[in-house]
């Protein structure tokens, strides 16, 4: 049954991210990585090739084992086979962004968040890439693309008061830009 498999899938990538934000916690990490595989395996076993498995799969190695040779093919494969799927965008757009493959990540990145425009952790991968090469224009949509996924966020704020440093020299400018923060958020 497809509907068991796609499930199986779902289940696998959540696994790997329950353990990767618990790394520290090294043997709930391995349950949860060991679960995480036995549920893409059998995502695969119910139906073999089904992209959301193949997905999986590489979100496991990319993220659980931080292999990216061998999560490669199943993130690539997933963004051809799932052309709308959020997730195989973002997941191969931030290893190429890792790998400083700054062009592909972008590309990548920009489709995952028009696909899912309000997923602001998307939208700061693509900021940051931006950053990398020095871009301030994109730089400045892509804060402003933040801004309106996270309207009571402070930190696109800080970014944009960020760049009167690091591309003016602006230190007055960034702290006469920093301090009315500190009436919104004291602590």
């Amino acid at each position: 049954d497809v509907g068991f498999a796609l499930a199986f899938a779902e289940l696998s990538m959540a696994h790997t991210e329950r353990a990767t934000e618990r790394a520290s916690f090294r043997e709930e990490y391995q349950e949860q990585m060991v679960a995480a595989r036995q549920a893409y395996e059998q995502a695969l076993a119910l139906q073999p090739g089904f992209p959301e498995g193949i997905l999986a799969r590489g979100v496991y190695l990319y993220r659980g084992v931080q292999g990216y040779v061998g999560a490669e093919p199943d993130l690539t494969a997933a963004v051809k086979l799932l052309p709308n799927n959020f997730i195989a965008f973002a997941y191969l757009g931030g290893m190429r962004r890792r790998q400083a493959r700054w062009t592909e990540a972008i590309d990548l990145l920009e489709r995952a968040a028009s696909i899912e425009p309000a997923e602001a952790i998307t939208l700061w991968a693509v900021l940051y890439s931006y950053t990398a090469l020095r871009q301030r224009d994109p730089i400045e949509r892509a804060i402003q693309r933040v801004q309106n996924a996270a309207p009571s966020s402070l930190e696109p704020a800080i970014a944009r008061a960020s760049l009167l440093v690091s591309f003016d020299g602006d230190i007055p400018g960034f702290v006469a830009a920093i301090e009315p923060l500190y009436e919104l958020h004291p602590n």
